[in-house]
């Protein structure tokens, strides 16, 4: 015969997984991002290379807003990439929040 689990120990089960699931959580969860982001753009003829320029144009506009530390383009949140034609090249956009991991920082 089969045995249905009490609600009170499903409960407890679930939230067992809730808890290591919040420890054991990705470095992404432990990053701080600020309030807007930018966009980066580029105009060129080759796609690939027009994307990393637009991408490098993203860090400029962090880095001279805030510092080097929130511009890498990895650890930003809401990040999306778009190329498009224009006038016989592409137009390429990258979109994103700056965010910083704060993982193994040590206090000052």
């Amino acid at each position: 015969m089969l045995r249905v689990p009490s609600l009170k120990s499903a409960a407890a089960a679930g939230f067992s997984v809730a808890v290591a699931l919040i420890l054991t959580s990705s470095p992404a969860a432990a990053a701080t991002c600020k309030p807007w982001g930018f966009v980066g753009q580029a105009v060129g003829a080759n796609q690939t290379q027009t994307m990393v320029l637009a991408r490098a144009n993203w860090a400029a506009k962090v880095t001279a807003q805030w510092d080097q530390s929130w511009a890498t383009w990895t650890q930003a949140a809401s990040r999306w990439e778009r190329c498009d034609p224009y006038r016989r090249q592409f137009r390429c956009l990258a979109n994103g929040v700056p965010c910083k991991d704060e993982m193994g920082l040590k206090a000052k």
